[in-house]
């Protein structure tokens, strides 16, 4: 993976390393005089552990700062991996019941056509009920026609249909949208965020769900790193921001789209120049062009 490095100030790129070695960054970030290193205030990236022992390392007087975007990523992926295999249990149910209809009314076993459960389909098409903040989902009372479900359903039918699948589920999004609301807080006292990410901490390591508890040592590995990330910073332009990997994480949609469109690249110099180049603000520009005879100086 290369290593991009961005100005969160004025979301300019500062330069891209083809990889994250030790030996690149060291060859590279040791290269730049310790003053102007001791010139960083803040150093934010997701939980790779190398990227936050960069301010040891490199930039002695900054401190990490945990994006959080990626601390909620990490509890969404586990939600989803459980629903993930909530999802199995019912395919295996659905596959032993399929196949013993099949034995008993002398039918060919075609798993393809195994028809979907309801339970399959739920879990399916409507996890974004569990997944999605609470307070952006667009709640919907008139009702509307399910073919697959046989019946007339608006949004909090679903809702209801989809927790009644199982136990745990209404105990998780109870327990991720508290995270939710604790990561959206104004409170910019970093002694009262300490508190409030103490009594999560707390709170989710006395679930019974184990998810929960491997988000608490988490939470607990990183506190400070989190709590950092609630620090805000006036720009350029005088507006108050939270630190955050907000304008690395809208840039890197670049380079995967010009790989793409350009069916794969192997010149690592010419694809970091063209990514530089194309995102400055201000690029510098051939005022006066060159004449033929200029541009064809080394032609005999």
């Amino acid at each position: 993976y290369a290593l991009v490095i961005m100005d969160f100030d004025s979301s300019e790129i500062i330069d891209i390393l083809p990889n994250r070695w030790e030996e690149t960054t060291n060859a590279y970030f040791l290269s730049i005089p310790l003053e102007e290193r001791k010139n960083v205030k803040y150093l934010i990236c997701d939980m790779y552990n190398p990227y936050i022992n960069y301010t040891k390392r490199y930039f002695p007087n900054s401190i990490a700062i945990i994006d959080s975007f990626h601390v909620v990523s990490w509890i969404i992926r586990k939600i989803n991996n459980y629903i993930n295999d909530l999802k199995k249990k019912f395919q295996i149910r659905d596959k032993k019941i399929y196949e013993d209809s099949c034995i008993k009314n002398n039918r060919p076993i075609d798993f393809k056509n195994m028809p979907t459960s309801k339970e399959v389909y739920l879990l399916n098409n409507f996890k974004w009920l569990i997944l999605q903040n609470v307070e952006n989902i667009d709640y919907q009372s008139n009702v509307r026609y399910n073919h697959k479900l046989k019946a007339y359903l608006n949004t909090y039918d679903y809702e209801k249909m989809f927790f009644q699948l199982d136990d745990n589920l209404v105990q998780i999004r109870r327990l991720k949208e508290k995270y939710i609301e604790f990561n959206k807080t104004e409170e910019r006292d970093l002694e009262k965020i300490n508190t409030l990410l103490s009594n999560i901490i707390d709170c989710y390591s006395h679930s019974t769900l184990i998810m929960f508890k491997e988000f608490s040592e988490l939470l607990k590995a990183h506190k400070q790193e989190i709590i950092n990330s609630f620090i805000y910073i006036t720009d350029n332009n005088g507006n108050e921001r939270r630190l955050s990997n907000g304008p690395m994480e809208g840039y890197n949609r670049t380079p995967k789209d010009f790989k793409r469109n350009s069916r794969g690249l192997s010149n690592f110099e010419y694809v970091r120049s063209r990514l530089i180049w194309a995102n400055r603000k201000n690029e510098s520009i051939l005022a006066i062009p060159k004449s033929k005879k200029e541009v064809y100086k080394f032609k005999k």
